[in-house]
């Protein structure tokens, strides 16, 4: 058997010198070269700073520091079931106590104290309205509001208990429209991520429920009518997501740290740049797409399977667009089904049944049906367990799927 023969010293030298180079010549490529500045929206870039004073973001920083600090104890009560021994009161569904993770009920004292301890911070929100600017603090940095998520839902409560228990129905719809307003602008803020206007619609409809008269009910119709002009398209949200893929440009490379750490960020920077430059070619096909159902985006991702294809990173920014895209459109979608709630519980008081159809509340209570903004489809609905329901349908996993617009447990 023959035996390979040894690589001699000046080959080895040769070939170290070979990889060598080409390892050099890609760091210097990819260090320099590859670095020229993409930009998606110029038109946001080095926007003029906001003084605090201006910026309504800052008075939503300083209601939170306005909260009360001291939450109410459990209620504590008698076991019917053991005597002598000591239980929780035990909260309802759909209450003001099971919502605040507060075990008392909705008429309780130190519940109603607490929240109208939160009104002067309400206030400051509400005040927050007046300010001409919304911006996102230490630009360019991703700032998450999902924290005043807990704040909103207190305020709504708020608002659920100044018309349920105490009465003042129209107070309550105020302070509850313009907490819609307050969420309604930081979705139109860049950086600020979310939606949290299903706490409003949710003491809404328990307004619509116990009110009983029927003047309140169309006044609150119309004024989500109102709403659905200067709700945030769809082309506002691929804005937000080519905004934060500019900032992460921008950041770009820190110059400091060790090598790896600095080699391995460099390379994260030039995939994030394919991804901008691939973006940049596609520009002007999503923004079109964002005029039509949300469906329409999901079969132009399947028509380019390349736009799927950054496993380097881990993720594709075209499906974070979609997942986006998805949420907006749900969004409009459950601001519509509650108008149609409320639209089907005049029907009933007027004439003591749910509609049959959606057409049969046209032109008494709607001056049309419309279609879902997710697939352009008709709303699905039904009455289960005496109470309206909407449904929606989506792609999910290669299946179309019916999915409820709006919570079930509210029956």
């Amino acid at each position: 058997m023959r035996r390979p023969r040894k690589l001699t010293g000046r080959r080895n030298l040769t070939l170290v010198l070979v990889f060598a180079a080409l390892f050099l010549a890609a760091a210097i490529g990819v260090r320099f070269m590859d670095r020229a500045p993409v930009v998606l929206l110029p038109e946001w870039r080095n926007l003029p700073e906001v003084p605090p004073e201006e910026n309504a973001v800052t008075l939503l920083d300083e209601a939170r520091g306005l909260l009360p600090k001291v939450r109410p104890m459990p209620l504590v009560l008698e076991d019917p079931k053991q005597p002598g021994r000591k239980m929780f009161y035990e909260t309802e569904d759909n209450s003001i106590g099971r919502r605040l993770r507060i075990d008392r009920p909705d008429n309780d004292p130190e519940l109603l104290a607490f929240l109208h301890q939160c009104e002067n911070a309400a206030a400051k929100v509400r005040e927050s309205l007046s300010r001409p600017a919304w911006r996102v603090p230490n630009k360019p940095t991703y700032r998450d509001y999902r924290a005043y998520r807990y704040d909103l839902a207190l305020f709504a409560c708020l608002a659920g208990a100044m018309g349920i228990i105490e009465g003042r129905y129209d107070e309550a719809a105020d302070l509850l429209f313009d907490l819609w307003q307050v969420n309604h602008r930081l979705q139109l803020t860049p950086g600020a991520y979310g939606s949290y206007d299903d706490d409003v619609y949710r003491e809404l409809r328990r307004l619509v429920r116990s009110a009983e008269a029927p003047e309140f009910l169309e006044r609150v119709q119309q004024r989500l009518q109102a709403l659905r002009p200067v709700f945030p398209s769809l082309r506002i949200v691929v804005e937000k997501d080519f905004w934060m893929l500019d900032n992460t440009l921008e950041a770009g490379v820190p110059k400091e740290g060790p090598i790896p750490q600095r080699a391995a960020n460099t390379y994260l920077y030039v995939q994030m740049r394919r991804i901008a430059r691939f973006l940049q070619q596609y520009k002007d096909e999503i923004f079109a797409l964002t005029d039509k159902p949300v469906i329409e985006f999901r079969r132009w991702l399947e028509a380019h399977p390349e736009a799927a294809d950054w496993s380097a990173i881990g993720v594709s920014p075209f499906q974070e667009i979609s997942q986006h895209l998805y949420s907006a459109g749900f969004a409009e979608a459950r601001l519509y089904a509650n108008i149609l709630f409320i639209a089907c519980e005049r029907c009933r008081r007027d004439n003591g049944a749910y509609p049959n159809t959606l057409d049969e509340l046209v032109p008494k209570y709607l001056e049309g049906i419309e279609n879902s903004p997710l697939d352009g489809k008709p709303y699905l609905y039904s009455v289960d367990e005496g109470m309206p329901r909407f449904q929606v349908s989506w792609w999910r996993k290669g299946q179309e799927q019916m999915q409820d617009v709006l919570p079930r447990n509210e029956r």
